[in-house]
């Protein structure tokens, strides 16, 4: 799994749908793995401040996406 954009973005499979029903043409640029691996080092620490910052209604959204990261970074090993 290569979940990072250019822009440093995880990618979701929700972010290409958002993008196109805004009408907005998703760029892509797939990192290699130990790239990737090291972006995800940093990342379960950006989303846990982004769900500590979140209100009730969208805490819920913002744990998931602490957990997809975890996951995400477990699939790459080490």
């Amino acid at each position: 799994m290569e979940p990072y954009s250019r822009h440093g973005k995880l990618v979701r499979d929700r972010n290409c749908a958002d993008h196109l029903a805004n009408r907005a043409e998703p760029v892509t640029d797939t990192a290699g793995r130990e790239e990737c691996r090291s972006r995800l080092r940093d990342k379960p620490g950006e989303e846990v401040a982004e769900f500590l910052d979140a209100d009730e209604d969208s805490a819920p959204e913002e744990l998931a996406e602490v957990l997809e990261v975890v996951r995400a970074r477990c699939g790459l090993g080490g």
